[in-house]
């Protein structure tokens, strides 16, 4: 069974996690400090990469998981937000496809455990942003449209409407 081909195949995979509100929204998304470091790879090589990771280590912010996963699923609840790793699969390696990294462990954290934080939007998305209460702060961009699943841009609209940021 793919993992997050559906709305429910996400819900039920958050749910088996141990990770599931009264208030559910799943939305594929990336971690912005990989995201960062990864771009200056790809478009740099190996001295985009070397600027890329230079440039991560003195930033103050942190990545979701330490083995550095480009993608995660998100389930941003009432209480905080969950994350989890995943990868593609396949030959065209499509986002209905994706599943959970095997190993992989939750991520959760409880917005009362945050000092901050914010949801805007940014070219091509929104941008999550928050820091812990012990400095650490994260960003996760979202994706308003993932043509291979269908809930995404709802569960997207979703998330900036419960952080009151207009679609």
């Amino acid at each position: 069974m793919e993992q997050f081909d559906t709305l429910q195949s996400a819900a039920a995979t958050f749910q088996s996690m141990g990770c599931h509100g009264s208030e559910n929204h799943y939305v594929f998304a990336s971690d912005q400090v990989v995201q960062s470091a990864s771009g200056a790879y790809y478009g740099g090589g190996l001295v985009g990469y070397a600027i890329g990771n230079a440039v991560q280590a003195n930033s103050s912010k942190q990545t979701l998981f330490p083995e550095r996963y480009l993608f995660i699923m998100l389930d941003v609840t009432e209480t905080g937000i969950g994350a989890l790793a995943v990868k593609k699969k396949g030959v065209f390696k499509k986002w209905n496809t994706a599943q959970v990294i095997e190993g992989s462990q939750l991520f959760y954290v409880l917005y009362s455990d945050m000092q901050s934080i914010s949801v805007k939007k940014v070219m091509g998305g929104a941008m999550i942003e928050f820091t812990l209460k012990n400095g650490a702060t994260y960003q996760i961009r979202l994706s308003p449209q993932i043509k291979s699943l269908d809930y995404q841009t709802q569960e997207y609209n979703a998330i900036l409407a419960k952080f009151s940021v207009a679609a």
